[in-house]
């Protein structure tokens, strides 16, 4: 039978892991449902028309897996485009930052992480995968498109809410250059082009990705594409983390900020640690009667 020590002990351990990983999902930013982070971009600020409008990026993590979900009018293979350098406009790729500075310091560092998910792309990413090591480069004005922050705005485009978690021009300014009346050679860097590459990633079916959580259409953000992929979790960092994506013309963004947490325990796990808690505690009361 435990004695008293070992109950209170027990029972400090329990509850100090469980309140630490709900704490830890609680602290994730953007729209939490059904497991899935959500960032909502604003509606029709896709320039060139409703083909280039983002609706929305959710991420979700597991134990295993890190799931990223996009929806959106633009297919994953792109649209043909005659005017473009290689007859075809597609997505640029995915960013994750960690650091807490500006996405082109974080550029320039090679600090940054990347997932290239589309073929045929403009990006130096030598083939689908996620990167590390990552820096970015500008390909926007190639494919009929803007080369700077200050080009896609004077046009009038990502007005008033601009990518999603990033919800004004401002902050998008912010955290590219740092400076809120940042200069027109502020480049919009929007595909890879250098990093290591660390690994696979494998598409989902939309039917995989329902029974997963997955619910754009709660936020009437349900696109007529929705490009959902995962990846191993161990390819990421945990912590603090701003996601972003812009389309190769940049003619439109979202971006989605969220926490990775150390460890995520499965469900049960998470569960058996609850009950071994109460069952210490209870344990203990009844001592104590």
């Amino acid at each position: 039978m435990m004695n008293t020590a070992m109950m209170n002990k027990v029972a400090l351990i329990a509850g100090t892991v469980a309140v630490g990983v709900l704490s830890a999902q609680s602290a994730q930013a953007g729209t939490l449902h059904q497991g899935w982070n959500y960032s909502i971009d604003a509606v029709g600020d896709g320039s060139g028309g409703s083909v280039y409008d983002i609706k929305g990026l959710a991420i979700k993590e597991t134990a295993d897996d890190i799931y990223v979900s996009i929806s959106a009018n633009l297919p994953l293979t792109g649209i043909d485009y005659s005017i473009a350098t290689d007859n075809n406009v597609g997505w640029g790729d995915l960013f994750f930052d960690f650091s807490n500075g500006t996405f082109l310091e974080a550029s320039d560092n090679q600090s940054l992480f990347a997932v290239n998910f589309a073929t045929g792309t403009d990006s130096e990413a030598p083939e689908i995968g996620v990167y590390g090591n990552v820096s970015a480069k500008s390909v926007g004005l190639q494919n009929d498109g803007y080369g700077t922050l200050e080009h896609y705005y004077n046009e009038g485009w990502g007005k008033p809410a601009t990518m999603g978690d990033l919800a004004t021009t401002e902050a998008v300014y912010s955290y590219y250059a740092g400076d809120a009346l940042s200069d027109d050679d502020t480049p919009l860097k929007n595909v890879i082009d250098s990093g290591d590459r660390l690994g696979d990633i494998s598409f989902v079916s939309a039917q995989e990705a329902q029974a997963a959580g997955l619910d754009f259409a709660n936020f009437n953000a349900a696109g007529s594409e929705q490009i959902t992929f995962k990846f191993d979790r161990a390819l990421l960092p945990s912590g603090a983390y701003l996601a972003h994506l812009f389309e190769e013309c940049a003619n439109d963004g979202v971006a989605i900020s969220g926490d990775f947490a150390k460890d995520v325990p499965e469900p049960g796990a998470l569960a058996g640690l609850a009950t071994v808690g109460l069952l210490a505690a209870r344990l203990r009361r009844r001592r104590l009667a």
